[in-house]
């Protein structure tokens, strides 16, 4: 993800008009990791006591299987598809 996101600011300093749906696009991907993050923070008691720390799911498929982990990626994979045809949208009309 890193590296999209990399590629997408080199290329925004080198052509502007495909570059910025390509870094808009790695970087609300990125957001899905981040969504994951405040998922298992928020369900998660003393994550930072590894012998004390507990979390709502019981096994991993439990985790895999939550419908709010799910849900929140749904929202960022589809807002940075959206996003991104309507750059490319506006990039065709300045052309």
């Amino acid at each position: 993800m890193l590296i999209g996101a990399l590629i997408g600011a080199v290329a925004l300093k080198r052509r502007r008009d495909g570059a910025q749906s390509l870094a808009l696009f790695c970087f609300a991907i990125g957001g899905v990791y981040g969504w994951r993050a405040v998922v298992i923070l928020m369900k998660t008691s003393n994550i930072m006591n590894l012998e004390l720390a507990t979390s709502s799911w019981p096994t991993f498929d439990s985790y895999f299987r939550d419908p709010v982990v799910w849900a929140g990626q749904i929202v960022f994979v589809a807002t940075a598809l959206i996003m991104v045809v309507v750059l490319r949208i506006m990039e065709a009309r300045r052309a």
